[in-house]
């Protein structure tokens, strides 16, 4: 999710680790970014250090994009790809579109299971990601 910056003010500030606007997703066994740092700025935490310091993030369905929720059609990407069993899960809910209601299947995200990799993020097929992390 990483990359290096070509674009900074000061020549200081060359190749400092910055977040695209769209970035690629972190995998839950990868922690490369630490292991590459040359100067041991960015230390991944474990499991235990996370949920003490509270950097857990949530991802959140917004459900003016989210094709399941703004026109009843069947999707479901995010929950395909999620690698957490359980912290997307399908609800049903009437949607009305075009005048007609439609009962579909919509994401919804457990906080308590999703530890934000941003997986659903990079899948998901509306034009501005329905499906979005934060803190």
């Amino acid at each position: 999710a990483l990359r290096p910056s070509t674009s900074m003010m000061t020549p200081s500030g060359l190749w400092t680790p910055m977040l695209p606007e769209r970035p690629r997703h972190c995998t839950l066994d990868c922690n490369l970014c630490g292991k590459v740092c040359p100067t041991d700025a960015i230390h991944v935490p474990d499991y235990w250090e996370a949920s003490a310091l509270g950097l857990g993030k949530r991802a959140r369905v917004d459900k003016s994009w989210c094709v399941a929720w703004q026109k009843g059609k069947h999707c479901m990407r995010c929950q395909g790809v999620c690698p957490i069993k359980g912290a997307i899960v399908s609800g049903t809910a009437d949607v009305f579109y075009h005048g007609q209601s439609r009962h579909t299947n919509v994401p919804i995200v457990v906080p308590d299971l999703c530890v934000g990799c941003g997986i659903c993020t990079d899948v998901c097929p509306a034009a501005m990601p329905a499906i979005r992390v934060s803190r």
